[in-house]
């Protein structure tokens, strides 16, 4: 898939609606669906519990210098959620400011991953199938359908979690020899 249109296609296509997006700002019910629930279904499944690893970004916060009451640390505009502060600080936030008693913080963070160039092709397919349940009961008014496609994202996210997981491996295991058969 190099484009969101070539997503929403793929959508399109597990709903077997036999049509075809050229361009999302097309005046049709189907790319008007997907052109709304894309971007919520993206950022959906962005904010999974599990940490999309092509999703983790680090930042160093800056001192928002017209917030007067306290230090605030202006959030990176592309967070979906926050993990920690790198320091291990506390910190709690309000609006768009980071409070904390690090000063210097850095913010590990989920981000809103928009190029579809970075996404595994797993991430893809999910993505492909949460849209797809996202915009069956309005296209198809078939709640089955609707069901039928929750179900297929579930599996697919699966899988996508299980791949993912696999990026977390950084070294081999090392080489071990048990005392059984050390014992021989």
């Amino acid at each position: 898939m190099r484009s969101i249109v070539d997503l929403c296609n793929l959508a399109l296509s597990h709903l077997a609606q036999g049509y075809v997006v050229n361009d999302l700002n097309e005046r049709t019910p189907h790319a008007n669906l997907c052109n709304t629930y894309y971007p919520v279904c993206r950022q959906e499944l962005l904010d999974d519990p599990h940490q999309w690893t092509f999703a983790v970004g680090r930042m160093a916060l800056n001192v928002d210098a017209g917030y007067t009451a306290q230090t605030a640390y202006v959030l990176p505009s592309d967070m979906i959620r926050p993990f920690q502060l790198e320091s291990g600080s506390r910190f709690y936030i309000e609006g768009d400011h980071l409070f904390t008693d690090d000063t210097a913080p850095v913010l590990r963070y989920v981000r809103d991953v928009k190029d579809l160039a970075v996404l595994p092709m797993k991430f893809k397919l999910a993505l492909s199938y949460l849209l797809a349940a996202r915009i069956a009961g309005p296209l198809t008014q078939n709640e089955q359908k609707q069901m039928s496609m929750m179900q297929l994202y579930q599996l697919a996210h699966g899988e996508a979690v299980t791949n993912d997981l696999q990026q977390h491996r950084i070294e081999n295991r090392p080489d071990f020899t048990g005392s059984m058969i050390e014992a021989r």
